[in-house]
């Protein structure tokens, strides 16, 4: 796990590669370096030492032909597998790494190597024969990549902020307003938090001509055309053979991304997904540890349910239980290391847990990011499998289905009314009205039954957020998160699933709590709440309210442009902690808010403007 960057141009540009290497030292201050990999075109990389911590593996790297250089960030997860693989058609290796193989594997089989891979990456590779720069992320887009081209200059990066400051690029307010109104702030398009930088679309991949200066965008994976074939191939098999089959997949995802020559560490919650990871972690590495943000003796949190995971699997767990000065130092670093807003207080907890990984001293962390989505573990899915079963007319299996429901209905009564909100934030008037932003443009939303809605939330409305929270929040302490249900082969099997084996009785992922049973507690396993980070009123009450109130107020002049009412009314205590439409506006004003002290101290577009 590393940071990327690189740019094409006239003089100047190594500099500002340099500059975005250094804003960006915490997502791989082991080693950086910025290389000129041929006239014009300079890579430059911020290394987090996983596999392979030796020199051999720094970057920017060529292989041994000087053909092709590259640099990388992430993980191939199958790096023993595909090397083994290269082993045996002639290829020779000096390093014990992923880096290596990767490039062997781009000489092998050119760009249809993605299609061996499995991992998260973004990656710049660039070959000398065709002098053709490939840009390329993950499938999943669980790794960044932002980019923009203006005249003869092109730059990308792992972050962004620095090429904004250079090309002088504006903070987008549509990616703003959407943020608000439905709090999804990235998706399956190009758009990013700047208007003119683009983020490379997940499963995608750009070529640069170095010698015509074209770009042109080429996708090489798409998730309904592989979960269509998945279906293909598991049809007919009996329910038992599925469990297995499941089993097997969640055991393989979680095996190879142990893979690490540092410490790794599970993400521990109360919850199914990472209860379920943190098992089968612990049988692959019994000394494993886990992080919960949460406390033993407070029931509110879900600190007792991890104790009695813990003893159950005999894993040590570190409790992450801050006091209210640490939750207001928090508030600002969290938006600093996301440069830009979230929606949620949540977001700072997490923000908490990364960095006590930091400080016991592990470097890879294990997270459930993306359990629900494979196996249909949101309430919505429950409710479209019912609409699905009216349009077919299916009266028998509706009612069998409502009927299974009512204990998770009665078990989270009191949470209804923010499903509500959740399920129909695109069509509602949930927006802002305090802020002077831009109406949003969401655009149609459509799908045809509950499979086509986890795909959709996959691709757009779910994952790509909660993996940006997810990426800036570990980086912003060099630690690495690995997602096993983000692995591309169970994603496209659990999606591909009969609905019956995600959902029945009123349960989601019923699947994955049969075949862990015996194996976590029963008081998790089958558990009809569900709960995030324990994240409270107390804290708006006991003082970040305040913070973030003091923060504005201090800011005043740079937010007028985007609020101009009364900070201490609108973002009171009680509006902070019930309304999250207000929480997310405050975290707006105060990212906006350092975009106006940024450009004053960068200037507007220096690179362009030195260009002209």
């Amino acid at each position: 796990m590393c940071g990327i960057a690189g740019g094409m141009g006239p003089a100047g540009t190594r500099d500002v590669v340099q500059r975005i290497v250094d804003s960006q030292i915490s997502r791989g201050p082991d080693f950086q370096c910025v290389e000129e990999v041929t006239a014009g075109l300079y890579f430059g990389h911020d290394r987090l030492s996983i596999i392979d911590t030796s020199d051999a593996s720094n970057q920017p790297k060529w292989d041994a032909s000087r053909t092709l250089c590259m640099t990388f960030n992430g993980e191939i997860y199958n790096y023993v597998e595909l090397r083994e693989e290269l082993v045996a058609l002639g290829h020779k290796f000096t390093t014990t790494g992923d880096v290596e193989v990767l490039l062997e594997a781009w000489m092998e089989w050119g760009v249809d190597c993605l299609q061996k891979l499995n991992g998260m990456f973004v990656l710049a590779m660039y070959d000398s024969r065709a002098r053709l720069l490939h840009l390329v992320r993950d499938r999943f887009g669980v790794k960044p990549l932002l980019w923009a081209k203006q005249g003869d200059f092109l730059f990308f990066g792992s972050s962004g902020k620095v090429i904004a400051q250079e090309f002088g690029f504006e903070p987008n307010l549509q990616y703003l307003a959407k943020g608000i109104k439905i709090w999804e702030y990235e998706d399956e398009s190009d758009v990013s938090q700047y208007t003119g930088l683009h983020a490379l679309r997940s499963g995608h991949y750009l070529v640069v001509d170095l010698e015509s200066g074209g770009v042109k965008e080429e996708c090489y994976y798409d998730l309904p055309s592989r979960v269509a074939a998945r279906i293909a191939t598991i049809a007919g098999l009996s329910e038992t053979k599925l469990m297995d089959l499941v089993l097997g997949e969640l055991e393989r995802a979680t095996k190879i991304r142990l893979r690490a020559d540092v410490p790794v560490g599970v993400s521990l919650s109360g919850g199914l997904d990472s209860s379920t990871l943190s098992y089968l972690a612990s049988v692959q590495s019994p000394m494993i540890e886990g992080f919960t943000f949460g406390s033993p003796t407070k029931s509110a949190s879900e600190g007792p349910l991890v104790e009695e995971l813990g003893r159950k699997i005999g894993i040590k767990v570190h409790y992450i239980d801050p006091e209210t000065p640490e939750i207001q130092r928090a508030f600002l670093e969290t938006i600093q290391a996301q440069d830009a807003p979230f929606a949620g207080p949540s977001i700072i907890a997490q923000y908490l847990v990364y960095e006590r990984v930091k400080r016991e001293g592990v470097k890879v962390l294990l997270g459930g990011q993306g359990g629900d989505e494979d196996f249909m573990g949101y309430r919505k899915y429950q409710l479209e499998i019912l609409k699905d079963r009216w349009r077919s007319k299916d009266v028998a299996g509706m009612f069998k289905g409502l009927l299974g429901a009512l204990p998770m209905v009665w078990a989270e009564r009191f949470a209804w009314k923010q499903y509500h909100k959740a399920y129909n934030r695109t069509s509602e008037n949930t927006g802002s009205s305090n802020l002077k932003l831009p109406e949003p443009v969401i655009g149609t939303r459509s799908w045809k039954d509950a499979r086509d809605r986890q795909i959709l939330d996959i691709k757009t409305t779910s994952i790509p957020t909660l993996l940006r929270y997810e990426d800036r929040n570990s980086m912003a302490h060099s630690v690495e998160s690995r997602l096993p249900f983000m692995d591309f082969q169970l994603v496209e099997l659990a999606i591909a699933l009969s609905e019956t084996l995600k959902v029945r009785n009123g349960y989601g992922k019923w699947i994955i709590r049969q075949v862990m049973k015996d194996k976590i507690p029963d008081s998790i396993r089958i558990a009809r709440y569900k709960r995030g980070f324990d994240v409270t009123g107390r804290w708006m009450h006991d003082g970040l309210g305040e913070t973030i109130r003091g923060h504005l107020h201090s800011n005043r002049a740079g937010i007028e442009e985007y609020f101009d009412g009364e900070i201490d009314s609108v973002f009171s205590d009680d509006h902070l902690h019930s309304n999250s439409t207000v929480f997310t506006e405050a975290m707006t004003l105060s990212w906006l808010a350092g975009q106006q002290s940024r450009a004053q101290s960068a200037g507007d577009g220096r690179l362009m403007s030195a260009a002209k």
